[in-house]
């Protein structure tokens, strides 16, 4: 299960901080910081949804899937199939298809085993 990570630096640089970011660290704290910054990052990740579902709603988050598209990778990942999901979201199955398409583009895969493993790496 993906730990939510914080990292501090002194050396924050712009390079650095994507880095950190796009490897999944969930906030940065730039040296110096106070004791309420710090306290303000960590009340943040207290009320953060936990579980698998934390894991997965931070991973559609990383992936900048617009509101319609983590509705529709949500029911990816319960298992429902393409006609089952558009008879859900009152969309046609063309419209889903593409949204599954741009779902995968935007997460680097090109399958749901490859989405799932996205969503929850082992």
């Amino acid at each position: 299960m993906p730990i939510p990570v914080v990292v501090i630096s002194a050396f924050a640089d712009q390079t650095r901080v994507k880095e950190a970011l796009n490897h999944g660290a969930a906030y940065l704290l730039e040296k110096p910081f106070s004791t309420s910054d710090l306290k303000r990052v960590l009340e943040r990740l207290w009320q953060e949804p936990k579980g698998l579902i934390g894991a997965r709603e931070r991973a559609l988050n990383q992936a900048t899937l617009t509101n319609k598209e983590c509705e529709v990778a949500r029911l990816l990942l319960k298992g429902l199939s393409t006609q089952e999901m558009a008879r859900l979201t009152g969309n046609s199955e063309k419209t889903l298809k593409q949204h599954i398409s741009t779902i995968y583009e935007k997460c680097g895969v090109s399958s749901r085993t490859e989405f799932f493993h996205y969503i929850f790496p082992t």
